[in-house]
């Protein structure tokens, strides 16, 4: 189906929206046991789906209003702050491993 508005596409993300969804993990804040790093690694998938989804209808769409725009720019500087915070503190733990490791002697003191 060739979405050519915006109310189509706007229909078509409803209708995945309302359809049980197996290819991505459940996000729900009930799961017992479901720490922080699984709960966003599942919005993670849930993200990269809707992403695809939206590109492949934007594809479709001649025209897109200027605060559909707005809300992808946010969204991408939001996952672009998150990204660069999570690089920096693995760059920061990489940092300290190093600075903890044993010192290895360069030249050895004769006896």
């Amino acid at each position: 189906m060739k979405i050519t508005t915006l109310e189509e596409a706007y229909q078509q993300v409803m209708q995945l929206q309302l359809e049980p969804q197996t290819d991505v993990p459940s996000h729900s804040n009930q799961d017992e046991g479901c720490s922080a790093h699984e709960m966003a690694h599942s919005q993670l998938g849930s993200i990269l789906h809707n992403a695809q989804s939206l590109s492949e209808m934007i594809d479709s769409v001649s025209d897109i209003e200027p605060w559909v725009a707005e809300k992808i720019t946010l969204a991408n500087d939001y996952l672009n702050t998150v990204q660069e915070w999570v690089a920096h503190q693995a760059s920061d733990k990489n940092c300290e491993n190093q600075s903890t490791a044993p010192e290895v002697a360069l030249f050895s003191i004769p006896s």
